[in-house]
């Protein structure tokens, strides 16, 4: 592309400047004829307009000086007239002449310029400057091809180092998901302990992908003395579930934000010293985030800032679950039938006291 582009000696314009060249030369033959016919017919050595005139004018003149008379003095003017108007004609003419290029137009050059040009048009993009642009992107592809080895060392030199330090990058991303992987087990063993759960052990594995690739993490509990470490999804009934996510949320403040946590029945199993150990993990958490806390434990129930209690009937055919807000004394009267199956003077003392702590 560069080589014919570059060989064809463009130049902007050009292609016009041919198409008025090739019209002249067509026509310049046939205006030369004419004209320097003309000019023939006008001084021509015998029978030239101008050699007849001027015989005219001085024979006139001669009869004029014989007789005396200077009867045709007006005629001889307007002969003289008309011969300097003939003469500036055939200035004219002679000019038109001498400025034709005739000689110096090659008209078959013309037309295999033209064609050349028109078929590089063609080619690359219609007009003449197209081609030139056409041009300069070429040499510049041709100038990046000629340095790809230079640039392929380069690029591979920037890439070397670029994936140097994505290496270490990642490296140092891994040990801080290994490290934070153990203290968040430390953190949340010590807590289930505290949640009766006193055997628990629980494991975080930072598993490293390819080339540090898809890292993976899995969450281990051993629940009993003696058991290996397993995925919680295996090993974990719901109460133990629930308390592993209160160990982790507590362990990791981090983890929360806006976001809302439903515990059911997280309080399967626990004595009243741990339930109410539960109660309080739950009271931290919720300055936190949303907590909803679904319990059949009074303990629990009076460290929640509102109530809502679940109701279910049956009218022998169909059974029928409500929801409703408690508020004020029913809050106190709730507690107290948890605490004793009924509300008794005793169970409402101890249900207001719970609610006052």
């Amino acid at each position: 592309v560069v080589k014919e582009i570059k060989n064809a000696h463009i130049k902007i314009g050009e292609d016009d400047e041919i198409r008025a060249l090739s019209h002249t030369a067509k026509h310049s033959a046939l205006y030369k004829s004419a004209l320097s016919e003309s000019a023939v017919f006008l001084d021509g050595p015998e029978t030239g307009a101008l050699s007849q005139l001027k015989k005219a004018s001085h024979t006139l003149g001669r009869l004029d000086e014989k007789d005396n008379s200077h009867s045709f003095e007006g005629l001889i003017k307007d002969i003289d007239s008309a011969y300097l108007s003939l003469f500036e004609a055939l200035a004219v003419i002679r000019n038109r002449l001498d400025s034709l290029l005739v000689g110096d137009i090659d008209l078959d050059e013309l037309n295999e310029r033209d064609a050349l040009l028109s078929r590089l048009k063609r080619k690359y993009g219609g007009n003449l400057e197209a081609v030139i642009e056409r041009c300069k992107k070429a040499e510049a592809e041709l100038s990046l091809l000629e340095d790809s080895d230079a640039n392929l060392k380069s690029a591979e030199k920037r890439y070397t180092s670029v994936y140097s330090e994505y290496k270490k990058a990642k490296e140092h991303l891994f040990a801080q998901r290994v490290s934070f992987g153990e203290t968040l087990a430390n953190n949340t063993t010590e807590l289930l302990h505290t949640l009766e759960m006193p055997s628990a052990v629980f494991k975080v594995n930072v598993i490293k992908g390819v080339d540090f690739e898809n890292d993976r993490v899995e969450l281990l509990l051993s629940a009993n003395k003696g058991s290996k470490p397993e995925n919680i999804s295996k090993v974990s009934s719901g109460g133990e579930l629930s308390r592993l996510f209160l160990a982790l949320f507590s362990s990791s403040p981090h983890l929360c934000g806006n976001n809302i946590v439903l515990f059911d029945e997280i309080d399967t199993g626990l004595g009243g010293k741990t339930a109410s150990r539960v109660k309080d993990y739950l009271v931290n958490l919720s300055h936190s985030i949303q907590v909803f806390a679904i319990t059949h434990q009074a303990v629990i129930a009076s460290g929640a800032l509102s109530h809502i209690c679940m109701n279910k009937t049956t009218d022998g055919n169909t059974t029928t679950v409500s929801a409703s807000i408690i508020e004020g004394c029913e809050r106190e009267k709730e507690i107290a039938r948890l605490l004793s199956g009924e509300k008794t003077d005793n169970s409402l003392s101890l249900a207001k006291e719970l609610l006052g702590k």
